[in-house]
């Protein structure tokens, strides 16, 4: 099976065909970036495609970051990989922002902990805890990054995010007892969230914006809608080229 993957939630506009038989993308293209990724996912899933014979039309299955993440860069991909979804008459499959930032030290069988995190601003962060072999250990959740050290406190861990210097020298000070090696990671690498959106349950892993604060968790904020002229038609035209 061949997976489409997106990735819009962070500092990049990225795209990848995964094959599943082979273990690798056949064609992939990421763009870093903070803003303009409404302008720039449909034409470069488009490039992404046409180094295919078949285009989009080998997709069996889409996968998409769902956050955490950028409140309106999760909403583009998401729009993008449902509207894919349903001219294909193929699942669409969600896949959290944290997890596929943990991916490839956790695909590595990591003999560390490992820690995926991401700036919350004002203090803030979302951040998660795994095994190396990727059982949970702290749930992914919005905290202080008070919080966090004390959640980090006595752990021997890999910590991967987009998370500053200063961030990163506060949480090795105030984790007490705990030796943190920090790797920058602005945003997931798609073919991880292809490798996860392959083994998801699409019924289970639904492609919605996944909120981890009281505050944005309200469903009526997500209106497909309002993107329609510039993700849902693009969309339809991609497929069909």
């Amino acid at each position: 099976m061949k997976i489409l993957a997106i990735d819009t939630s962070l500092a990049a506009t990225a795209c990848c065909i995964w094959d599943t038989e082979l273990e690798q993308a056949v064609s992939e293209e990421a763009l870093p970036m903070l803003r303009g990724h409404a302008e720039a996912l449909m034409p470069l899933i488009k490039r992404v495609a046409e180094k295919l014979p078949s285009g989009l039309n080998c997709a069996g299955r889409v996968a998409v970051t769902v956050g955490p993440g950028s409140f309106t860069g999760l909403r583009i991909g998401i729009s993008a990989a449902r509207a894919i979804a349903k001219v294909l008459n193929i699942p669409v499959a969600g896949v959290s922002t944290l997890s596929a930032i943990a991916a490839p030290a956790v695909l590595a069988n990591s003999v560390f902990d490992v820690v995926s995190i991401i700036d919350a601003r004002h203090g803030n962060a979302f951040f998660q805890v795994t095994t190396g072999a990727g059982k949970m250990l702290v749930p992914a959740q919005k905290s202080s990054f008070d919080a966090v050290a004390e959640q980090l406190s006595g752990r021997t861990a890999q910590v991967f995010g987009n998370i500053d210097s200063q961030a990163m020298e506060f949480l090795a000070k105030k984790s007490v007892r705990a030796k943190l090696r920090f790797h920058h990671v602005s945003a997931p690498d798609i073919t991880s969230v292809a490798r996860l959106g392959a083994i998801a349950d699409p019924v289970s892993a639904q492609a919605r914006p996944l909120y981890l604060s009281a505050a944005d968790a309200k469903p009526s904020i997500f209106k497909p809608s309002i993107v329609k002229a510039s993700i849902v038609e693009p969309a339809r035209d991609a497929v069909q080229a």
